[in-house]
């Protein structure tokens, strides 16, 4: 399977472990990248196992907009129709604002950003606390909501950046390091670190290395 189909099984595997997740309001998604292997065993709802095989047969045909929106109708019974259509309006006018403010010669930390920009200065989005009664919210795990509260936690905020940055044709992936999920722009000639619960501030791999604990390796 190609790199970049990986990429994606990984992305999109972080929204299947939010659904999953969220409602027990676990916060530690510890190896993302097996969700698709090992959520369909625990998941108490078909649709969310019959996602899952779909997903992993054919990841391309599923963006992280629709994803997390289908995922989140398993926890929020109410979310179709005008607000599922509100929220894709909303990504696609971030979108619009992230394609109009990069130039393809701009260096990688720019277009970065030039996203940034767009979600945390305009958007107005910002880490949810770190106490447990505030990371411990559903709401701050799935990107409608994020969006919608403008708050939220790694996982929820990096769904929504990724989902913007798709829409935008930005070559941005999910990575993994303990009990968290981050960014990393890569063109194959660049690659930069984004801290979605920072503002999207740019790190190094030796911060995350040297903050987690965590051996050097990329989990896709």
């Amino acid at each position: 399977m190609r790199q970049d189909s990986l990429r994606r099984i990984f992305g999109l595997a972080l929204l299947l472990a939010c659904g999953v997740l969220a409602p027990a309001l676990a916060v530690s998604v510890a190896e993302p990248q097996q969700a698709l292997v090992e959520q369909p065993a625990s998941a108490s709802k078909d649709a969310l196992a019959e996602l899952v095989r779909k997903v992993r047969a054919e990841p391309d045909k599923f963006s992280y907009a629709d994803l997390a929106l289908t995922v989140a109708g398993e926890i929020y019974p109410g979310l179709a129709g005008e607000q599922a259509a509100a929220f894709r309006k909303d990504v696609d006018a971030l979108a619009a604002k992230v394609r109009d403010s990069i130039k393809p010669e701009q260096p990688a930390q720019e277009k970065v950003a030039r996203v940034n920009a767009v979600i945390y200065q305009h958007g107005g989005m910002k880490c949810a606390e770190s106490t447990p009664p505030e990371q411990e919210r559903p709401d701050y795990y799935f990107p409608h909501a994020t969006w919608e509260g403008k708050k939220g936690v790694c996982l929820g905020l990096t769904a929504l950046y990724l989902s913007v940055a798709e829409k935008a044709g930005m070559p941005m992936y999910a990575m993994h390091a303990p009990q968290h999920i981050f960014i990393r722009y890569d063109d194959a000639k660049d690659q930069v670190n984004v801290e979605t619960t920072d503002g999207g501030r740019v790190f190094d791999l030796s911060s995350y290395l040297t903050r987690f604990k965590a051996e050097d390796r990329e989990r896709l």
